[in-house]
């Protein structure tokens, strides 16, 4: 089984225009929709980020305490009816024992994949999220999901100006999920 207790607190999101990042949840089209197709052993989506702009463009990389928690997934669940709740998927909190503050660069069309590592049995894999709503193999569920990638800049981390700050998100599109057994 997959999941944990479910946030039901949202976050205000606020796009910055002309973003230099684009967010997108790597989930192509299948018969019409969006389908993910989760195993049990290792549950996860991938999460693309993408400079549009003709610059680079500086982001924290994730193996560090100033870029760990910048992506989150909010989620309603579709199949639950209007008053459903939206869900707040976000990363286990870490404790670091080392931490070397450092940077990605992306290049002009250049892109990198996040892995969002669904809590399971096992969450050592990856670098766990939180939230995910219990799932069993042979089920399914219709989500409609966004990513949102936030970046608070350069306070504090003697980075000040180089680093992209400001928030893009994917759009909130309907994905139905589907759990299997390895």
């Amino acid at each position: 089984m997959l999941g944990a207790l479910a946030v039901a607190d949202t976050k205000p999101q606020t796009n910055i225009p002309n973003s230099p990042i684009e967010v997108s949840i790597a989930v192509s089209m299948q018969d019409g929709r969006r389908i993910v197709n989760l195993s049990e052993s290792d549950p996860h989506i991938d999460v693309v980020l993408r400079n549009i702009s003709t610059k680079p463009v500086n982001i924290w990389a994730e193996d560090n305490s100033a870029g760990y928690n910048n992506l989150h997934l909010e989620i309603t669940p579709e199949d639950q009816g209007a008053g459903a709740r939206t869900i707040i998927i976000e990363r286990v909190i870490r404790m670091w024992t080392r931490n070397m503050i450092h940077l990605e660069t992306l290049m002009p069309g250049d892109s990198v994949v996040r892995e969002v590592h669904f809590v399971n049995n096992n969450p050592i894999i990856g670098f766990a999220y939180r939230n995910f709503p219990p799932m069993n193999a042979g089920l399914s569920h219709t989500y409609k999901i966004r990513a949102v990638f936030q970046s608070p800049g350069g306070q504090g981390f003697n980075h000040s100006g180089q680093v992209w700050a400001g928030t893009a998100t994917s759009p909130a599109q309907d994905y139905y999920f589907t759990m299997f057994s390895p």
